[in-house]
């Protein structure tokens, strides 16, 4: 019995989405120089041409994962801080990060590899730039981050030092836990986020 129109298309959906998962892995764990549509093609058990019958080229799948590592691991999880955010920074940030915690926690999420796709996008050296745009430093991650580190220093809850400094901390912390989780080959149990949280406040005198 032939196929319908529907079914074919369902194939067509189901077959693309197969595609990134395998490239999100591949892009994530070895980077994106590293990896090529032939990787790719032979992750799914398919040929090199059936990649381009989705997907102009590596980079269009690139693109299009980074598209929603973005949308998954920068919107939601970094907002645009309010001034009551800003005014109880520590609890803010514990917020954040438990959140990022909780998500990596989820074995059967593929939110770690879209994080830590994010979270490696300035190391890729020749991949091409997110579609995903935001205008202003200050409210890409690492500015939020850094904003509201000195907000917890003018409040004397934070440790002192350059904000940039600590915010760069934050990050490598969170990309070496995220490494960890994606290439153990155990449960990995991941620190609590108060204990995350810890390393940013400062210690009584």
């Amino acid at each position: 019995m032939p196929r319908t129109a529907k079914a074919i298309e369902i194939i067509k959906v189901n077959r693309r989405e197969q595609i990134l998962k395998y490239a999100l892995r591949l892009f994530a764990l070895n980077g994106y120089d590293a990896t090529s549509i032939n990787d790719i093609a032979h992750a799914i058990g398919a040929s090199h041409g059936l990649i381009y019958h989705y997907f102009d080229d590596k980079e269009a799948i690139f693109t299009t994962l980074l598209d929603y590592s973005l949308a998954l691991s920068f919107a939601p999880i970094f907002p645009q801080l309010s001034e009551l955010q800003l005014a109880h920074p520590k609890e803010t940030m514990h917020s954040i990060i438990k959140r990022i915690v909780d998500e990596l926690e989820k074995d059967d999420s593929n939110f770690g590899y879209y994080f830590y796709l994010f979270l490696n996008m300035r190391f890729q050296k020749t991949a091409p730039l997110p579609r995903f745009h935001v205008p202003q430093k200050d409210l890409l991650p690492f500015g939020i981050i850094t904003n509201l580190i000195k907000a917890g220093q003018t409040l004397d809850l934070f440790a002192q030092g350059e904000p940039r400094d600590l915010a760069m901390i934050f990050f490598a912390t969170l990309r070496g836990l995220t490494y960890a989780k994606l290439h153990e080959t155990s449960a990995y149990v991941f620190p609590s986020s108060e204990m995350i949280l810890n390393m940013f406040l400062r210690k009584a005198d």
